[in-house]
């Protein structure tokens, strides 16, 4: 079985606040009052993006767990920037680190077994392998920085569940036509 959450959310987000408030067409005065609020926003707009595309949109560290090892397994959150540690549970119960030269990960997420090598002895556990790692990218692309702008926008303008007296509508259709092209799809 593989899980996967995030250790460490993103220090900057892929929109400003500042930004934001102009694309919100907000009053300074406004502005300043709702910051806090922006801020969250901005944040759910992202994590919108990423559930839905299954890929991470701003540097952060993300954490995938396994039972066993397993050659030629995807990790999630789309580009790999680094591997900051992998680790597994000996027979002893002890907690060791994989060795560099036994496995590599490309920069779309595929970790392999390294010609030659094998996998160390590992106690079967449940989440007894964990892969800690930095992805996404420096800058996100940027027709999904305009999704998240069209979400934030609509999610500051109803701020409410429900909306009484005006038709029906789903989130922004543009903002999934957008998206989709950024969208990983399972095998």
């Amino acid at each position: 079985m593989q899980e996967t959450f995030v250790k460490q959310e993103p220090h900057d987000e892929p929109i400003a606040v500042d930004d934001a408030k102009k694309w919100l067409r907000l009053d300074a005065d406004i502005a300043v009052d709702d910051e806090a609020l922006i801020s969250t926003l901005i944040s759910a707009a992202r994590k919108y993006c990423e559930a839905y595309c299954d890929r991470a949109f701003a540097q952060q560290t993300w954490v995938t767990t396994f039972d066993c090892f397993i050659d030629g397994v995807l990790l999630p959150g789309g580009e790999i920037n680094t591997v900051d540690s992998f680790a597994y549970t000996d027979e002893d119960g002890e907690t060791q680190d994989v060795p560099e030269d036994v496995y590599s990960v490309s920069r779309k997420g595929r970790l392999r077994l390294n010609p030659g090598k094998q996998w160390p002895r590992y106690l079967a556990a449940p989440n007894g392998i964990e892969i800690q790692y930095e992805v996404g990218p420096m800058k996100a692309p940027v027709d999904v920085v305009q999704a998240m702008r069209l979400l934030l926008a609509s999610f500051y303008e109803n701020r409410s569940q429900v909306i009484t007296g005006v038709s029906v509508a789903e989130i922004p259709f543009g903002v999934r036509a957008i998206l989709n092209r950024h969208r990983v799809l399972g095998v």
